[in-house]
């Protein structure tokens, strides 16, 4: 496709750094990888100084940070913010990468640090970083309406998968909102399963959006009725007159809005409705998003400039010399879709994530241009047909944010059981999905039933709290994303047991065993705790609802202790009995709250939940890592035998030897066999 002339390029304005990155001289023979790494911006006010110039590239990267590192404090030093940058390449027809890590922010605990990846390509192959010659001056011009219609036709016609991902095409959410003919001025409210609606195609498109602070006018008992006599859409707040604006472009005459389809002053029809997310969204004709605006007010469509999202051209003394070519290079955000993607609101919010997921049409209205996502293709506005490969076919690529069934069908649950590939799908859901925002923290599990159904289909396995049954115990020790002083809070009530994620208001990082298939070079996995019981009470008996109890019991070695603070880091501690006698094998604890850290006057047990043992081969050295893990439990007064989790515990080492003696073991043969002095004990964790 030729490209529209007003979006030629011309070479880029580079600050010092990013441009000495491109004329270092890679001292490598074509076909050959290396890297280099090189000196980035040392403080913040060089990142200021480079984005007042205009480099491209650092201006990129600042767009895509966040609100809170955008304005960080003018002062920050080396010391708080040092940067680095990392170059790859290789000259077999793989694309030149720059990679900059900046680091926001240092504690004694954690690291705040955004990683960036740009892609870079011999301008003479301009076909990589083809620009459509279709980019109107709007997200609403009917260039992008030609665009939309050209994505969902390819769908129906040629993807077989997103067809048969549908499921149930008779399926129509309990109340739709029918916004009538072309020229009707008023939307009306209609039960589905009582004769209100017309006879026709039943495709209906479901939006979602972020609330924001209020809904003018919602679905409640009281303006049921006058909802289904018809409102004026003029009165609809920004982004449903947007919706049904586009839903009559794309001749769809029904629509789904939560707050206008669910009973808002119901807890028994939002309790049902909220249960039904996975079949409203899974079977919508396509998925709408208003990615973009912070509230129903900020509508879908958005003024932009072509030069939003072109690429960047730069000069590289170093590729002109090795290629023999002009030098020019054209550039572009190596992750753009999804990047594009987590800089909107909507991809922050809650209950967007299983909204964008479920899905097997979304189309993303954000600042600069419509992405589409089926469960076939990723495609934007700017590369409509094909997304350029800014990869190559060595390279590692990220997964999409497309939910498992793009890749593994609707086939019939076999094993009962999460495998690798479905666990590491849950695992990135639940960390990206904990670190989101809820209006009401209470719907921290409801909000992702959805997802949970869905891979309750795909397997068969059996939700529990958060967590899987077939690897509950692989997955009670994760942990928190970021350690800052007291962020991690319990909600005031009660919603999940202390041993799930789902029991804080925090960001948490799951812990799947990585190779466990032997991919990775994992050479001994030892669980060194047993499950003798698992219960969980939830509300009609139903798996996806509120928990009213849960707890499960583990039997293993323990140790007690009296804490000690023998760290100055206000989120670690050492402990002398696991750490005095045994110096490659080093033990800490991470508290999961503030709370439960200031308690240190309290006996606490650690438990082991498993041992794990890694060979690693380089060039010129054999490795042996080990580590071991497990949970740091606290006693419930009163109630002998029962505990709650507070913690996890981790250690590691160049071997096993040095850890396993404390909880009852002896080596024997190189294998850790429980000693027969030693006594195992069985803990409720509540």
């Amino acid at each position: 496709m030729d490209r529209d002339k007003s979006i030629s390029r011309t070479a880029e304005v580079l600050c010092s750094k990013c441009q000495s990155a491109l004329d270092n001289e890679f001292k490598i023979k074509p076909g050959v990888f290396r890297s280099d790494s090189f000196d980035h911006h040392n403080t913040f006010p060089e990142v200021l100084a480079a984005v007042k110039l205009g480099c491209f590239i650092c201006e990129r990267m600042f767009s895509l940070a966040s609100v809170k590192h955008q304005t960080r404090p003018h002062t920050v030093g080396t010391d708080d913010a040092r940067f680095g940058t990392y170059a790859w390449t290789k000259l077999d027809h793989q694309p030149y990468c720059l990679e900059i890590n900046w680091c926001w922010e240092r504690t004694t605990t954690a690291v705040t640090s955004s990683l960036y990846e740009f892609a870079f390509f011999p301008a003479e192959d301009a076909k990589v970083l083809s620009l459509s010659s279709h980019l109107g001056p709007s997200t609403s011009s009917p260039t992008t309406t030609d665009t939309v219609k050209k994505w969902i036709a390819d769908c129906e016609r040629n993807h077989p998968k997103c067809g048969a991902a549908q499921g149930d095409f008779d399926f129509m959410p309990t109340r739709v909102l029918d916004i009538g003919n072309q020229g009707s001025d008023k939307l009306r409210l209609i039960h589905s399963n009582t004769g209100d609606m017309p006879i026709g195609s039943r495709n209906y498109i479901a939006l979602s959006y972020v609330w924001g602070d209020s809904i003018p006018f919602k679905l409640t008992t009281s303006t049921i009725e006058k909802l289904k006599e018809g409102v004026p859409i003029s009165e609809l707040p920004q982004t449903f007159k947007d919706c049904v604006a586009l839903a009559r472009q794309l001749s769809i005459r029904y629509i789904w809005i939560d707050s206008l389809c669910i009973i808002q002053d119901s807890a028994d029809d939002w309790e049902v409705e909220s249960l039904n997310m996975r079949a409203i969204y899974s079977n919508s004709y396509c998925t709408v998003a208003a990615a973009a605006s912070t509230n129903a007010d900020g509508g879908l469509f958005r003024d932009r400039s072509i030069d939003d999202l072109r690429y960047g051209t730069a000069p590289s003394a170093w590729f002109q010399k090795v290629q023999n070519t002009t030098g020019q290079l054209n550039f572009l955000e190596r992750s753009t879709w999804n990047q594009q993607l987590k800089r909107c609101p909507i991809f922050n919010r809650g209950w967007c994530v299983q909204e964008r997921l479920l899905p097997h049409r979304v189309l993303y209205f954000t600042d600069h241009q419509v992405l589409w996502q089926c469960d076939s293709k990723l495609s934007c506005e700017a590369f409509p047909d094909v997304m350029p490969d800014l990869y190559g076919s060595h390279w590692y690529v990220p997964e999409s944010g497309n939910v498992p069934k793009t890749s593994l069908g609707y086939s019939p649950p076999t094993k009962g059981i999460l495998d690798e590939q479905l666990a590491r799908w849950w695992h990135r859901i639940m960390e990206d999905y904990s670190d989101c925002m809820l209006s009401y923290p209470s719907d921290k599990l409801i909000a992702i039933a959805g997802i949970a159904e869905l891979f309750q289909k795909l397997t068969g396995d059996q939700f529990v709290a958060g967590l899987w049954k077939s690897s509950i115990l692989e997955t009670l020790t994760w942990r928190l994303a970021h350690t800052s002083r007291g962020i991690a809070k319990r909600p005031a009530s009660y919603r999940a047991p202390t041993w799930s994620w789902a029991s804080l208001n925090e960001a948490v990082t799951p812990l799947l065993i990585a190779g466990r298939n032997g991919s990775l070079g994992l050479d001994t996995l030892t669980y060194r705790a047993t499950v003798l019981d698992l219960h969980i009470e939830n509300k009609d008996h139903n798996p996806l609802s509120e928990i009213l109890c849960a707890s499960i019991t583990l039997r293993a070695p323990a140790v007690r202790h009296k804490c000690d603070k023998l760290d100055p880091f206000p989120e670690l501690m050492r402990i002398n009995a696991m750490y005095h006698s045994c110096q490659t094998f080093k033990c800490v604890l991470q508290f999961d709250t503030q709370e439960d850290f200031d308690v240190t006057s309290d006996e606490i047990v650690l438990l082991p939940i498993r041992t794990m043992a890694t060979k690693m081969w380089t060039p010129v050295a054999y490795f042996k890592n080990a580590s071991l893990q497990g949970l740091v439990l606290r006693p419930i007064v009163g109630r002998p035998g029962e505990y709650t989790r507070v913690g996890r515990l981790e250690g590691f080492g160049e071997s096993e030897e040095g850890g396993m003696e404390h909880f009852g073991y002896k080596l024997e043969r190189d294998e850790w066999v429980l000693d027969e002095k030693a006594e195992l004990e069985t803990f409720k964790i509540l």
